[in-house]
Protein backbone atom coordinates (compact mmCIF):
# COMPACT_ATOMS: atom_id res chain seq x y z
CA UNK A 1 0.00 0.00 0.00
CA UNK A 2 1.76 3.24 -0.92
CA UNK A 3 2.58 5.63 1.56
CA UNK A 4 0.34 8.85 1.99
CA UNK A 5 0.91 12.15 0.65
CA UNK A 6 2.51 14.05 4.10
CA UNK A 7 0.91 18.06 3.99
CA UNK A 8 2.12 21.04 5.40
CA UNK A 9 0.14 23.61 6.42
CA UNK A 10 1.78 27.33 5.92
CA UNK A 11 -0.28 29.86 8.01
CA UNK A 12 -3.15 29.33 10.88
CA UNK A 13 -5.80 31.69 9.88
CA UNK A 14 -9.76 30.99 8.94
CA UNK A 15 -8.71 29.54 5.23
CA UNK A 16 -6.29 26.82 7.01
CA UNK A 17 -9.07 25.71 9.57
CA UNK A 18 -11.50 25.45 7.03
CA UNK A 19 -8.80 23.49 4.51
CA UNK A 20 -8.00 21.15 7.66
CA UNK A 21 -11.86 20.53 9.10
CA UNK A 22 -12.53 19.13 5.19
CA UNK A 23 -9.34 17.45 4.33
CA UNK A 24 -10.59 14.34 6.42
CA UNK A 25 -13.04 13.64 3.83
CA UNK A 26 -10.09 13.41 1.04
CA UNK A 27 -8.04 10.05 0.54
CA UNK A 28 -4.25 9.55 0.01
CA UNK A 29 -2.72 12.29 2.52
CA UNK A 30 -2.48 13.34 6.01
CA UNK A 31 -1.43 16.41 7.38
CA UNK A 32 1.81 15.99 9.24
CA UNK A 33 3.05 19.63 9.75
CA UNK A 34 1.55 23.09 10.10
CA UNK A 35 3.51 26.57 10.64
CA UNK A 36 2.94 30.13 11.66
CA UNK A 37 5.05 33.35 12.29
CA UNK A 38 4.91 33.22 15.68
CA UNK A 39 5.30 29.53 17.01
CA UNK A 40 2.47 29.88 19.93
CA UNK A 41 -0.17 29.81 17.03
CA UNK A 42 0.96 27.45 15.38
CA UNK A 43 1.27 24.83 18.83
CA UNK A 44 -2.29 26.11 19.20
CA UNK A 45 -2.68 25.45 15.83
CA UNK A 46 -1.89 21.60 16.09
CA UNK A 47 -3.03 20.98 19.59
CA UNK A 48 -7.13 21.93 18.20
CA UNK A 49 -6.86 19.75 14.93
CA UNK A 50 -4.22 16.72 16.47
CA UNK A 51 -0.88 18.12 14.03
CA UNK A 52 2.23 16.04 15.14
CA UNK A 53 4.53 18.91 14.03
CA UNK A 54 4.12 22.61 14.31
CA UNK A 55 6.77 25.43 13.86
CA UNK A 56 7.80 28.83 13.94
CA UNK A 57 8.84 29.81 10.46
CA UNK A 58 8.22 28.28 7.03
CA UNK A 59 11.91 27.59 7.53
CA UNK A 60 11.57 25.56 10.06
CA UNK A 61 9.15 23.29 8.55
CA UNK A 62 10.49 23.38 5.11
CA UNK A 63 13.74 22.18 6.74
CA UNK A 64 11.46 19.54 9.22
CA UNK A 65 11.88 16.90 6.36
CA UNK A 66 8.16 16.55 7.78
CA UNK A 67 5.89 17.02 4.42
CA UNK A 68 5.79 16.35 1.03
CA UNK A 69 3.66 18.92 -0.02
CA UNK A 70 2.89 22.77 1.36
CA UNK A 71 -0.79 23.93 0.88
CA UNK A 72 -0.26 27.98 1.26
CA UNK A 73 -3.06 29.99 2.53
CA UNK A 74 -1.47 33.05 3.56
CA UNK A 75 -2.35 36.40 2.48
CA UNK A 76 -2.15 37.16 -1.18
CA UNK A 77 1.06 39.54 -1.33
CA UNK A 78 3.17 36.49 0.42
CA UNK A 79 2.05 33.93 -2.10
CA UNK A 80 4.62 34.40 -4.69
CA UNK A 81 8.29 34.10 -2.22
CA UNK A 82 6.58 31.43 -0.19
CA UNK A 83 5.61 29.41 -3.38
CA UNK A 84 9.72 29.78 -4.40
CA UNK A 85 11.15 29.29 -0.93
CA UNK A 86 8.52 25.94 -1.26
CA UNK A 87 9.83 25.04 -4.83
CA UNK A 88 13.25 25.78 -3.70
CA UNK A 89 13.54 23.19 -0.90
CA UNK A 90 12.14 20.75 -3.10
CA UNK A 91 8.84 20.84 -1.72
CA UNK A 92 5.63 21.02 -3.79
CA UNK A 93 3.17 23.27 -3.78
CA UNK A 94 -0.81 23.73 -3.34
CA UNK A 95 -1.14 27.66 -3.47
CA UNK A 96 -4.63 29.49 -2.57
CA UNK A 97 -5.91 31.92 -5.19
CA UNK A 98 -4.90 34.17 -6.33
CA UNK A 99 -1.86 32.27 -6.96
CA UNK A 100 0.47 36.01 -7.08
CA UNK A 101 -0.49 39.36 -7.84
CA UNK A 102 0.06 39.45 -11.38
CA UNK A 103 0.29 36.91 -14.57
CA UNK A 104 3.99 37.52 -14.70
CA UNK A 105 4.56 35.96 -11.45
CA UNK A 106 2.07 33.11 -11.93
CA UNK A 107 4.15 32.18 -14.83
CA UNK A 108 7.29 32.54 -12.90
CA UNK A 109 5.79 30.17 -10.51
CA UNK A 110 5.28 27.35 -12.33
CA UNK A 111 8.95 27.98 -14.85
CA UNK A 112 10.26 27.11 -11.59
CA UNK A 113 8.32 23.71 -10.60
CA UNK A 114 8.77 22.86 -13.83
CA UNK A 115 12.86 23.61 -13.28
CA UNK A 116 12.78 21.87 -10.33
CA UNK A 117 10.22 18.97 -10.92
CA UNK A 118 7.87 19.71 -8.64
CA UNK A 119 4.05 20.02 -8.61
CA UNK A 120 2.39 23.10 -8.37
CA UNK A 121 -1.35 24.23 -8.42
CA UNK A 122 -3.54 27.11 -7.68
CA UNK A 123 -6.18 25.95 -5.15
CA UNK A 124 -9.42 26.49 -7.47
CA UNK A 125 -11.17 24.11 -5.56
CA UNK A 126 -14.55 24.62 -7.20
CA UNK A 127 -13.07 23.03 -10.54
CA UNK A 128 -13.25 20.40 -8.73
CA UNK A 129 -16.88 19.53 -7.43
CA UNK A 130 -18.73 17.34 -9.10
CA UNK A 131 -21.81 19.74 -9.72
CA UNK A 132 -19.37 22.01 -11.71
CA UNK A 133 -18.64 19.09 -14.14
CA UNK A 134 -22.43 18.18 -14.29
CA UNK A 135 -23.17 21.80 -15.10
CA UNK A 136 -21.02 21.78 -17.97
CA UNK A 137 -22.03 18.37 -18.97
CA UNK A 138 -25.61 19.70 -18.77
CA UNK A 139 -25.26 22.66 -21.34
CA UNK A 140 -22.91 20.54 -23.40
CA UNK A 141 -26.32 18.09 -23.81
CA UNK A 142 -28.12 21.01 -24.83
CA UNK A 143 -30.53 21.07 -22.08
CA UNK A 144 -31.56 24.32 -22.01
CA UNK A 145 -30.85 24.47 -26.02
CA UNK A 146 -28.23 27.17 -27.18
CA UNK A 147 -26.55 29.19 -24.00
CA UNK A 148 -27.10 33.16 -24.42
CA UNK A 149 -26.32 34.32 -21.34
CA UNK A 150 -24.48 33.77 -18.15
CA UNK A 151 -25.00 35.56 -14.32
CA UNK A 152 -23.29 35.07 -11.74
CA UNK A 153 -22.34 36.69 -8.38
CA UNK A 154 -20.06 36.71 -5.53
CA UNK A 155 -20.35 39.23 -2.71
CA UNK A 156 -20.59 40.35 1.15
CA UNK A 157 -20.49 43.27 3.06
CA UNK A 158 -16.78 43.12 4.42
CA UNK A 159 -16.84 45.02 7.94
CA UNK A 160 -13.40 45.07 8.76
CA UNK A 161 -10.94 47.88 9.10
CA UNK A 162 -8.86 49.19 6.60
CA UNK A 163 -5.69 46.98 7.89
CA UNK A 164 -7.56 44.23 6.87
CA UNK A 165 -6.43 42.02 4.28
CA UNK A 166 -9.88 42.26 2.41
CA UNK A 167 -9.23 46.16 2.27
CA UNK A 168 -5.23 46.94 2.27
CA UNK A 169 -3.21 47.08 -0.89
CA UNK A 170 -0.09 45.97 0.67
CA UNK A 171 -1.64 42.46 1.57
CA UNK A 172 -3.51 41.84 -1.87
CA UNK A 173 -6.52 43.11 -1.03
CA UNK A 174 -9.85 43.83 -3.39
CA UNK A 175 -13.12 42.34 -4.34
CA UNK A 176 -11.99 41.27 -7.52
CA UNK A 177 -8.46 39.17 -5.79
CA UNK A 178 -10.53 37.61 -3.15
CA UNK A 179 -14.12 36.96 -4.68
CA UNK A 180 -14.34 38.12 -8.04
CA UNK A 181 -12.09 35.40 -9.07
CA UNK A 182 -14.66 32.46 -8.99
CA UNK A 183 -17.61 34.31 -11.35
CA UNK A 184 -14.33 34.78 -13.54
CA UNK A 185 -13.90 31.02 -13.15
CA UNK A 186 -17.02 30.02 -14.05
CA UNK A 187 -17.16 31.92 -17.07
CA UNK A 188 -13.42 30.73 -18.26
CA UNK A 189 -14.79 27.37 -17.43
CA UNK A 190 -17.97 27.19 -19.14
CA UNK A 191 -16.90 29.71 -22.35
CA UNK A 192 -12.96 30.40 -22.38
CA UNK A 193 -11.59 33.45 -22.83
CA UNK A 194 -13.97 36.54 -23.65
CA UNK A 195 -13.52 38.69 -27.27
CA UNK A 196 -15.02 41.52 -25.77
CA UNK A 197 -14.53 42.81 -22.07
CA UNK A 198 -16.93 46.16 -20.21
CA UNK A 199 -16.52 47.12 -16.88
CA UNK A 200 -17.46 49.46 -13.94
CA UNK A 201 -15.87 49.76 -10.80
CA UNK A 202 -16.25 51.58 -7.61
CA UNK A 203 -12.80 52.27 -5.21
CA UNK A 204 -12.37 51.93 -1.34
CA UNK A 205 -10.92 54.55 0.89
CA UNK A 206 -7.23 52.12 0.28
CA UNK A 207 -7.10 52.22 -3.86
CA UNK A 208 -9.08 48.45 -3.89
CA UNK A 209 -12.00 47.48 -5.55
CA UNK A 210 -15.05 47.28 -3.30
CA UNK A 211 -17.29 46.05 -6.40
CA UNK A 212 -17.11 45.68 -9.90
CA UNK A 213 -20.00 44.90 -13.23
CA UNK A 214 -18.04 43.13 -15.44
CA UNK A 215 -19.63 41.63 -18.96
CA UNK A 216 -17.41 39.54 -20.98
CA UNK A 217 -18.85 39.06 -24.64
CA UNK A 218 -17.73 35.39 -26.58
CA UNK A 219 -17.29 35.12 -30.33
CA UNK A 220 -20.27 32.72 -30.28
CA UNK A 221 -22.59 35.48 -28.75
CA UNK A 222 -22.72 34.50 -25.05
CA UNK A 223 -22.85 37.11 -22.95
CA UNK A 224 -21.03 36.68 -19.10
CA UNK A 225 -22.45 39.07 -16.68
CA UNK A 226 -20.00 39.12 -13.73
CA UNK A 227 -20.85 40.91 -10.40
CA UNK A 228 -18.25 40.58 -7.27
CA UNK A 229 -18.02 43.05 -3.75
CA UNK A 230 -16.85 43.54 -0.84
CA UNK A 231 -19.25 46.53 -0.02
CA UNK A 232 -22.74 44.58 -0.05
CA UNK A 233 -24.43 41.56 0.00
CA UNK A 234 -24.79 40.03 -3.70
CA UNK A 235 -27.71 36.98 -4.00
CA UNK A 236 -24.30 34.38 -4.72
CA UNK A 237 -26.23 32.67 -6.99
CA UNK A 238 -25.58 31.43 -10.69
CA UNK A 239 -28.19 32.16 -13.68
CA UNK A 240 -27.35 30.24 -17.40
CA UNK A 241 -30.10 31.17 -19.91
CA UNK A 242 -30.43 29.25 -23.17
CA UNK A 243 -32.97 29.36 -26.20
CA UNK A 244 -35.10 26.81 -24.85
CA UNK A 245 -34.45 27.06 -21.11
CA UNK A 246 -32.73 28.07 -18.14
CA UNK A 247 -30.00 26.10 -15.38
CA UNK A 248 -29.66 27.95 -11.84
CA UNK A 249 -27.25 26.99 -9.06
CA UNK A 250 -28.70 28.49 -5.36
CA UNK A 251 -26.55 29.96 -3.14
CA UNK A 252 -23.72 29.81 -2.04
CA UNK A 253 -23.28 28.45 -6.12
CA UNK A 254 -19.68 27.73 -5.25
CA UNK A 255 -20.66 25.02 -2.91
CA UNK A 256 -22.86 23.58 -6.17
CA UNK A 257 -24.41 20.68 -4.03
CA UNK A 258 -27.71 21.39 -6.56
CA UNK A 259 -28.62 22.29 -9.52
CA UNK A 260 -32.43 23.52 -10.94
CA UNK A 261 -32.93 22.64 -14.27
CA UNK A 262 -36.19 24.88 -16.26
CA UNK A 263 -35.76 23.32 -19.87
CA UNK A 264 -37.24 21.49 -22.80
CA UNK A 265 -36.33 18.09 -21.75
CA UNK A 266 -36.27 18.43 -17.85
CA UNK A 267 -39.16 20.59 -16.43
CA UNK A 268 -38.60 22.22 -13.09
CA UNK A 269 -35.99 19.63 -12.38
CA UNK A 270 -33.82 19.64 -8.97
CA UNK A 271 -30.68 17.40 -9.64
CA UNK A 272 -28.58 16.91 -6.18
CA UNK A 273 -25.10 16.96 -6.25
CA UNK A 274 -24.37 17.60 -2.90
CA UNK A 275 -21.30 15.62 -0.44
CA UNK A 276 -19.84 15.00 2.49
CA UNK A 277 -17.87 18.49 4.12
CA UNK A 278 -17.52 21.23 2.30
CA UNK A 279 -16.37 20.47 -1.21
CA UNK A 280 -12.55 21.37 -0.64
CA UNK A 281 -11.64 18.04 -0.06
CA UNK A 282 -11.76 17.36 -3.94
CA UNK A 283 -8.79 19.10 -4.97
CA UNK A 284 -6.75 17.48 -2.41
CA UNK A 285 -7.74 13.63 -3.36
CA UNK A 286 -7.01 14.99 -6.73
CA UNK A 287 -3.40 16.49 -5.89
CA UNK A 288 -2.41 13.51 -4.09
CA UNK A 289 -3.24 11.01 -7.28
CA UNK A 290 -0.76 13.31 -9.37
CA UNK A 291 1.70 13.34 -6.78
CA UNK A 292 1.52 9.41 -6.88
CA UNK A 293 1.65 9.47 -10.55
CA UNK A 294 4.56 11.71 -10.45
CA UNK A 295 3.08 14.02 -11.99
CA UNK A 296 4.06 18.09 -11.96
CA UNK A 297 0.95 19.97 -13.07
CA UNK A 298 -2.67 18.99 -12.61
CA UNK A 299 -4.31 17.87 -16.26
CA UNK A 300 -7.42 19.11 -14.67
CA UNK A 301 -6.73 22.75 -13.65
CA UNK A 302 -3.67 23.66 -15.88
CA UNK A 303 -0.72 25.98 -15.47
CA UNK A 304 -2.98 28.05 -18.71
CA UNK A 305 -5.86 27.80 -16.77
CA UNK A 306 -4.25 29.70 -13.77
CA UNK A 307 -2.50 31.80 -15.99
CA UNK A 308 -5.38 33.11 -18.67
CA UNK A 309 -7.73 34.13 -15.29
CA UNK A 310 -4.50 36.02 -13.71
CA UNK A 311 -4.11 37.63 -17.11
CA UNK A 312 -8.09 38.49 -17.60
CA UNK A 313 -7.69 40.18 -13.90
CA UNK A 314 -4.61 41.99 -14.44
CA UNK A 315 -6.46 43.64 -17.57
CA UNK A 316 -9.04 44.63 -15.53
CA UNK A 317 -7.00 46.04 -12.85
CA UNK A 318 -4.82 47.86 -14.90
CA UNK A 319 -7.79 49.52 -16.54
CA UNK A 320 -9.12 49.84 -13.24
CA UNK A 321 -5.75 51.98 -11.75
CA UNK A 322 -4.81 49.41 -9.05
CA UNK A 323 -1.29 48.64 -8.99
CA UNK A 324 -0.41 46.95 -5.77
CA UNK A 325 2.68 48.45 -3.87
CA UNK A 326 4.35 45.24 -3.05
CA UNK A 327 6.11 43.27 -5.82
CA UNK A 328 5.24 40.01 -5.33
Amino acid sequence: MPQPIRWGICATGRMAGKFVKDFVHSSGGEITAVCSRQQEQADSFAAEFNIPHAFGSLDDLLASGKTDIVYLCSPHSAHYAQAMQCLSAGQHVLCEKPMTLRAADTKRLYAHARERQRFIMEAMWVRFLPGIARLKALLEQGEIGEVRQLNVDFGFSADVGTAHRLLNPELGGGAMLDVGIYPMFLAYFLFGKPVDVASLHCLTGTGVDAQSNIIMGYANGIQAHLLSALNCQLPNKVLISGATGFIEIPALWMHCREIRVQGHNRNGVTIPTGYDGAGWHFQVTHVNECLANNLINSPVYKPADSIALAEMMDELLEKWGIRYPVSS
